[in-house]
């Protein structure tokens, strides 16, 4: 055996690096103290592929620094990437900033007392915590062996300065600023081919990819893939838990605005950066003349998409400015500040539907509307509520549900409730519990789906949907109808539904010739249900059997066995399917 000299034998433990969890997990603490409730789901998000999609000033850098400060102190030689468009925007997005979080989280970068080793040894010399090298911005920890790398990527010959190095996270801000050809080059070829070698906090295999930018005006490219409302890369953060999203691999989405944190408690004294930030906000849209639906005041303040040469489908708006108060005028929360999904969110709603003009309740119709989706789109069932004794004519969105993966039977439980001994899976349809135990059974419902899924539900659940009309020609006019309703205010949607987020988001695309076309690429499942309930609901109206003095519970599902009996909702000609959707509806 070759003897070592004490002199190596300090050199070797002087090169021992310790991860030393405790001072780690302090600074985790602090760094996650700071955060607002949406960042701090973004920073513990532990999926391998993350977005964020937020307005001007809405921390999205701040989230980023946040999860590499975390990591870069707590994970043993590892590497770490952050890229943006130039090195002048890196350098004064997060270097200098960073930089500056070390000092207020008392991460020294002098040489200060000795800290231990591991071994229950101090470390010979007292080193600093990290180190900067300002020329070529990189961070290395010295506590962890870890290394943080910001560049600016400007053509594929920077993206290719990436390639090569396994990372443990990568962060791409303001990717929607980057051509897309570009950025998908520096993902594809470059970044991803070795994240699955990095480790993760949790210990196993695979590297993040983060992307983060506020939206461009250009619909395209992967950053508008993985964020848009109904792409098939895209799962919302808070939908994580659902059944659909079992073993999901693409990106784990996150999105939030000013306006979200503005209105948390105590905000002004918790969060007062992004609270001037909103009320600024606020006077640059009155100073700009700016509604609701400008597509700068859309993508740069609130962080949705909208292109500068299109048109919002719904003129939706929440809220009115009523003697200088905004008052509610399309949107109602019968749910409080979250939304509440499926049959609990259903129960409030009901219990909150108005008063008659003497106080006393009204009676309530229900109708429902769905659309069945397909292999990759969700099914959506929605349910509009009025009242026939209601003078101002309201229809209130009462329920709103979105899932992948439904068919007949799961539908059919659903609405009358599970019941496994029953030969169909679902409670007898004399004894409904579901949807239908809480509104009793509709007063018409409608459906675009297939024939035969329509007749099954028919035939072997007593389910009597009418299909729906899907002629090309009926939908500009469809749209029109429900946009007058809510100029008038006389539809109330749930706040925070996708029915909502779908009337917010929709855009006219037009084509070569200037025409308005529907963009396929956008998720409109709910917003068709609408459309039908809309017209459905004006028809029982117009037919009279909707009448100040109808029954509470609707005469056409008196015996819903009985298929040859009772009213149908509408009549052929004017609701039943003529043919295929056409260039219009997408």
């Amino acid at each position: 055996m070759t003897r070592t000299s004490p002199h190596a034998h300090a050199k070797a433990a002087a090169r021992v690096i310790s991860p030393d969890d405790e001072w780690a997990a302090n600074i985790a603490r602090k760094v996650l103290s700071d955060c607002h409730p949406w960042q701090r789901e973004a920073v513990n998000d532990n999926a391998r592929r993350i977005s964020l999609r937020v307005g001007r000033g809405g921390a999205k850098t701040t989230t980023m620094r946040a999860r590499e400060l975390i990591r870069i102190t707590s994970l043993k030689n590892q590497r770490l990437g952050y890229a943006a468009t130039s090195a002048d925007q890196a350098r004064d997005l997060n270097w200098d900033k960073i930089k500056s979080s070390c000092e207020a989280y008392d991460i020294r970068s002098t040489p200060g007392a000795a800290w231990s080793t591991g071994s229950g040894k101090k470390a010979k010399s007292a080193q600093p915590d990290v180190s900067f090298l300002d020329t070529k911005m990189i961070m290395t920890c010295h506590r962890t062996g870890s290394v943080l790398r910001l560049r600016g990527v400007e053509d594929k010959r920077d993206a290719e300065k990436f390639r090569g190095f396994p990372q443990a996270e990568f962060d791409i801000d303001e990717a929607g600023s980057f051509p897309p050809e570009l950025l998908e080059y520096l993902i594809d070829q470059c970044v991803a081919p070795r994240l699955g070698e990095a480790m993760a906090l949790d210990g196993s295999r695979g590297g993040c990819l983060l992307l983060g930018s506020t939206p461009p005006s250009q619909l395209r490219g992967i950053f508008y893939e993985v964020t848009r409302h109904g792409s098939a890369r895209h799962r919302p953060y808070a939908h994580r838990d659902n059944p659909e999203f079992a073993g999901w691999r693409g990106f784990s989405s996150h999105a939030w605005t000013l306006k979200d944190v503005y209105d948390l408690p105590n905000s002004r004294d918790l969060y007062p950066a992004l609270v001037a930030n909103w009320e600024q906000a606020l006077i640059e849209k009155e100073e700009k003349g700016w509604g609701d639906d400008n597509p700068i005041w859309m993508r740069e303040y609130l962080g949705e998409w909208s292109a500068d040469n299109t048109t919002m489908v719904f003129t939706y708006r929440p809220q009115i400015e009523v003697e200088g108060a905004l008052v509610d005028w399309n949107q109602w929360s019968p749910h409080g500040a979250q939304y509440v999904e499926g049959i609990e969110g259903l129960r409030m709603a009901l219990k909150a539907l108005p008063l008659g003009a003497n106080g006393k309740p009204m009676q309530w119709l229900h109708a429902f509307g769905a659309d069945t989706g397909g292999t990759r789109d969700p099914f959506a069932l929605n349910i509009g509520s009025f009242s026939p004794q209601d003078p101002g004519r309201r229809v209130m969105h009462t329920f709103g549900f979105e899932r992948i993966g439904m068919y007949g039977r799961l539908i059919a439980q659903l609405m009358l409730g599970i019941d496994e001994s029953s030969p169909t899976g679902c409670c007898p349809p004399d004894r409904p519990q579901g949807l239908i135990g809480l509104t009793g059974w509709p007063i018409g419902a409608v459906m675009d789906g297939d024939q035969n899924l329509i007749d099954e539900l028919a035939n072997v659940y007593g389910l009597r949907f009418t299909k729906a009309i899907k002629v090309a020609e009926y939908k500009f006019g469809a749209v029109e109808l429900v946009n007058g309703d809510l100029v008038e205010g006389f539809h109330k949607i749930l706040k925070g539904s996708p029915l909502e987020k779908q009337m917010q988001t929709l855009q006219w695309k037009p084509d070569d010739f200037g025409n308005n076309r529907e963009d396929k690429a956008q998720a409109n499942h709910s917003t068709d249900t609408w459309i039908y309930l809309r017209r459905l609901i004006a028809y029982l109206y117009e037919s009279g059997s909707v009448t100040s003095d109808t029954p509470r519970k609707s005469e056409a599902y008196k015996d819903p066995q009985g298929l040859d009996d009772g009213e149908s909702p509408a009549r052929e000609d004017d609701l039943l399917s003529k043919g295929d959707w056409g260039d219009l509806w997408g």
